[in-house]
């Protein structure tokens, strides 16, 4: 019975060391800095996204604009 106590022990320690082991690793990751091109992406993402939020604040305004010609072509 000491012999399975012992083994259980050992086992346990194990464990302990592999989940602290993991831990640092997650730490000394988490501290990396970003890596170029994942900087790269983010910018590409955000400046596509405000290419979208400019095109369609001008398909808003533009009729605006041809409304307003034609409204000046009429009374004259």
């Amino acid at each position: 019975m000491s012999q399975n106590t012992y083994l259980y022990e050992q086992l346990a320690v194990e464990r302990h060391q592999d989940i602290q082991r993991e831990m640092a690793n997650r730490r000394a990751l988490a501290n990396l800095p970003p890596r170029p091109h994942t900087i790269g992406r983010h910018v590409i993402s955000r400046f596509g996204a405000l290419l979208v939020v400019l095109g369609t604040r001008l398909e808003r305004v533009e009729p605006r604009r041809g409304q307003v010609a034609r409204s000046i072509d009429v009374s004259v």
